[in-house]
């Protein structure tokens, strides 16, 4: 009888193992599938975002043809005078939070500018896009690091675009800063939603923005041991994260932007993603065993 009861306990106990193990399965399997739909939105919000900045760099690039700034000398000719910082100013009070747009020649010297008029001689040619640009033919547009705008501070990204002459060769470079504000306004939509967080990076692993942001991650790096970017470079998909930046475990979702070199990231709290396991596995446990022994 005694080899009899132990031999049931024991087969009850494996039944009730792989159940509890097949309810962690299907609530990891739950969070995966939420977090995946909600960070497939926030991408495709950020990638019709991202495309009315582009457009507008597309406008400014062919009032540049009209205007026949087609080399150096005209490209600073042209577009030095009031009336193409006017045309800026315009173009600017059509997308909320773009803080500045600009024409910077071939040697990184600022040809135009929304910040001010007149404004001083500014050299931009120690900025990242800038450096970029000059050192690759690259006709995509380039998303810098946040960086603080010279005049008040604020925290800005900078999407540029590369202007050629004739020759391929550099002919200036068109900047449009939009303020992190821009794209915290997309993403307030889950601060009702408990135990998620977003990173908003650049495809090479540059954190942009993370919200909710409680310790400023901007321009930290993902790390080069992390699965991220083989996902990325597959279109997306999902994997644990033992929390580079914070060390609390998530159950991530990744996707790239369709059109961009930016990756959405969307994370929910292993714990949190697990309380509910852990609770029916307790009850289920206990709940089967007592009436076991109850039975024997």
């Amino acid at each position: 009888m005694v080899a009899v009861a132990a031999g049931l306990l024991g087969v009850a106990a494996l039944f009730i193992g792989v159940t509890i193990w097949r309810l962690r399965v299907d609530a990891i399997r739950n969070a995966f599938v939420d977090t995946s739909n909600l960070a497939t939105v926030l991408a495709e919000q950020t990638n019709r975002s991202v495309q009315s900045i582009d457009l507008m760099s597309d406008a400014l690039q062919e009032r540049m043809r009209s205007l026949g700034a087609t080399t150096p000398e005209s490209f600073r000719r042209f577009l030095q005078g009031e009336d193409t910082h006017a045309a800026l100013l315009e173009r600017m009070s059509r997308l909320s939070n773009v803080r500045l747009i600009a024409f910077v020649d071939n040697n990184g010297r600022l040809v135009n500018t929304t910040n001010e008029w007149p404004f001083p001689p500014t050299d931009v040619s120690d900025r990242e896009y800038f450096q970029y640009f000059k050192n690759h033919n690259d006709q995509s547009v380039h998303i810098s690091s946040p960086v603080a705008d010279r005049l008040k501070g604020v925290q800005t990204v900078m999407f540029s675009r590369r202007l050629d002459d004739a020759n391929n060769e550099l002919l200036g470079v068109i900047v449009i800063g939009v303020g992190l504000g821009y794209f915290q306004q997309i993403y307030n939509s889950i601060t009702s939603l408990d135990n998620l967080s977003l990173l908003f990076l650049r495809g090479d692993g540059t954190v942009i923005l993370r919200f909710p942001d409680e310790k400023g991650f901007a321009s930290a790096q993902m790390p080069a041991e992390s699965p991220w970017y083989k996902l990325v470079s597959q279109g997306g998909g999902n994997y644990r994260s033992p929390g580079p930046f914070d060390g609390q475990a998530r159950l991530i979702a990744v996707r790239p932007l369709r059109n961009y070199p930016l990756v959405i990231n969307v994370g929910v709290s292993e714990v949190a993603a697990l309380a509910s396991w852990r609770n029916h596995a307790i009850f289920i446990g206990v709940g089967s065993l007592l009436a076991l022994i109850c039975s024997i």
